[in-house]
């Protein structure tokens, strides 16, 4: 908590991937043909290579209010791009992802609300997690 954070978003429509038949690099290049028109994540895009594929299910909840968003992420799976078939790389874990959403000015009160959760704070990375499970063969 604590920490506030911006972060750019778009929607690619008429893409799909399917990890069951698709190698990373057939999807990293569905990704660079279908940004062309977003210059600046078409480029990055571009000098960039998967390190790591992760999957999870999210549920989203707003407050009567409206003032506080939670995500739950859950069902969690990380694959290593480097293998022809993703599947034989496949690493789930049964962690659950809560996250509280709110802006900076409602700081104090969301403070209030995350005690009345009753779960243990922590800073949490898929990516991070990720990496460490499918390359180190552990969770952090």
């Amino acid at each position: 908590m604590g920490e506030a954070g911006d972060k750019d978003s778009f929607r690619l429509t008429g893409i799909s991937f399917d990890l069951a038949d698709q190698t990373a690099d057939e999807m990293h290049q569905l990704l660079i043909a279908n940004t062309e028109h977003h210059g600046p994540v078409h480029e990055v895009l571009k000098r960039l290579h998967p390190t790591l594929i992760n999957t999870y299910e999210r549920r989203y909840f707003l407050s009567f209010c409206g003032r506080y968003r939670i995500t739950v992420d859950f069902n969690q799976a990380f694959y290593n791009p480097n293998y022809t078939k993703l599947r034989y790389s496949r690493r789930k874990i049964a962690d659950v992802v809560l996250e509280l959403k709110y802006a900076t000015a409602d700081d104090a009160e969301a403070r209030q609300l995350s005690q009345q959760i009753g779960a243990r704070l922590s800073k949490n990375s898929k990516y991070v997690n990720g990496i460490n499970l499918l390359y180190h063969n552990e969770l952090v």
